[in-house]
Formats: structure tokens, C-alpha cells, sequence
């Protein structure tokens, strides 16, 4: 993997113009998306050039030589602008498909499917960048949680209009980074900034009322009770290594790893 991904920095490096390495960034971003999967490792390449971004996107300089600090951490803000355009650009794609009449039955639901894919993808990948540190909290809860679950187009009071699919995807990010999410909620409480565990508690509260109205889908009332029993655990999941017996991996031991890659 350490060769694969200095080798494609390399290649970004020698990449001089500067529309091409956006484009290089487009194409990670919609690989993990299409192969969410793999998303960990999409993930894990992003960091990496995260790390050596001074080398892979060198900043300009201005006319005293100087670096503008707007533009250091130029690979983070190309990443969370392809996230952010997805995320926002979901509904009209949608509405787009659905306006074109030269797509058959077939074809229209196939790219419908592929839109909700794509939407699910970015979904897992942005809480993989959140547990790479690529993004902060606040990005996951303003540009998505509160998207997916708080916006009255939700209408969680209207089964059969509710928006299954935003509360599908709010279940696989909260599933993907509950953990240091509420972790993070508990040390910003712990300095008088409670906002984050507020907007913790909320999701949690939607959910539930989800869950307790039988007239939604059992599919999404399940999902949402397997969230909250992960939680009720104290977010401890179970992971089976390929040659292994299962494992526990506690708590604990996920904050070690949290804390390790602060």
C-alpha cells in the first residue's frame, strides 16, 4: 500500500497543470464512491496525501515569495468540495433523470440506482475521512446529519413520503463514526460547549420515533434498532479477521486508536 499510494503522489507531482490534478482528485473521490468497500483504503490515501500536501500541490507564492495560508491544505479543500457537490447535487440528478424520455423504464431505474450508490458511497466515505481526521465534526453534522434527518423534507410524520433513503444513509454514517462523534460531543461538553452532544442526542431522538411508528419500512425500523443497541453497547463492534476467530474490539480500544491519530 506505502508504495501504491507514494507512486500515485508521484504521479500527481509530475501532473503541472493545475485542472489535471483536480481531476486526478475527482477520480479518487468517485472511486470511493462507486467502491464503497473499499472506502477505509480510499480513505487511507487521502490522508497520506493530506500529509505530504506541500509536495503533491505545492501552494503558490505571492510577490514577496510568501505562502498564502489559504492555500495550504489544498488536497483537504479539493476532497471536501467534491463531497460537498455531490452531497448537494444528489436531488437534481435525480430530477434530471426522471425529466429525460429517452431512457427506458429499465435504463431509468438503473441510473436511479446508481445515483443512490453513488450518494451511499459518499455518505460512508465522508465519516472515513472524518475518522482520518480530513474533516471535522462540524462538517458531519451541518453539511450531513442535519441534512439527512432534521430538514422538514424528511417528514418522518408521513410514512410513505418519509425519505427513507437520507435516513438509511444517516444510520451508515452514524454506524461509521458514533463513536468518536459522541466522543467528541463529551470533550466539547466537558469545556462548556455542549452544542455537539445536543445535536447527538437529536439524531438519536428522530430515530427513535422512526423505529416506534410501525407504519415505516421494518427494513429501516431494524436498522435503526441495530444503531442503537451498537450504541447501547458503548459502540463496541465485532470484527472477524480472515483466518481469525471473532473478535471484540472494545471502546477502549477504539479511543486509543482515536487518540493516536490526533
Amino acid at each position: 500500500f506505502d508504495k501504491l499510494v507514494a507512486h500515485i503522489a508521484t504521479t500527481i507531482v509530475d501532473v503541472h497543470k493545475e485542472e489535471l490534478k483536480k481531476d486526478i482528485v475527482q477520480k479518487i473521490f468517485n472511486k470511493a464512491c462507486r467502491e464503497p468497500t473499499f472506502c477505509p483504503i480510499y480513505a487511507d490515501l487521502c490522508r497520506y496525501l493530506r500529509d505530504h500536501d506541500p509536495q503533491v500541490f505545492p501552494p503558490d507564492k505571492d510577490e514577496k515569495g510568501e505562502t498564502d495560508a489559504a492555500a495550504k491544505n489544498r488536497f483537504r479543500h479539493l476532497i471536501i468540495d467534491c463531497c460537498q457537490k455531490e452531497f448537494e447535487d444528489e436531488g437534481s440528478q435525480e430530477a434530471t433523470l426522471r425529466a429525460r424520455t429517452d431512457l427506458s423504464a429499465d435504463d431509468l431505474e438503473y441510473e436511479l440506482a446508481m445515483v443512490k450508490k453513488t450518494k451511499m458511497g459518499n455518505i460512508r466515505f465522508i465519516g472515513q475521512l472524518y475518522k482520518k481526521r480530513l474533516i471535522g465534526p462540524k462538517v458531519v453534522h451541518r453539511s450531513c446529519l442535519q441534512h439527512l434527518l432534521c430538514s422538514p423534507d424528511v417528514k418522518i410524520d408521513q410514512p410513505g413520503e418519509t425519505d427513507y433513503e437520507g435516513i438509511e444513509a444517516a444510520v451508515s454514517l452514524l454506524t461509521t463514526v458514533g463513536f468518536e462523534l459522541e466522543h467528541n460531543a463529551r470533550m466539547q461538553e466537558t469545556k462548556g460547549m455542549d452544542a455537539n452532544k445536543r445535536h447527538f442526542e437529536r439524531y438519536f431522538a428522530i430515530l427513535d420515533k422512526v423505529k416506534g411508528n410501525q407504519e415505516h419500512p421494518a427494513r429501516v425500523r431494524f436498522a435503526i434498532l441495530d444503531l442503537q443497541e451498537l450504541r447501547r453497547k458503548n459502540w463496541e463492534m465485532d470484527i472477524v479477521m480472515p483466518g481469525q476467530k471473532q473478535a471484540t474490539r472494545t471502546r477502549d480500544q477504539i479511543r486509543s486508536q482515536f487518540q493516536a491519530e490526533e
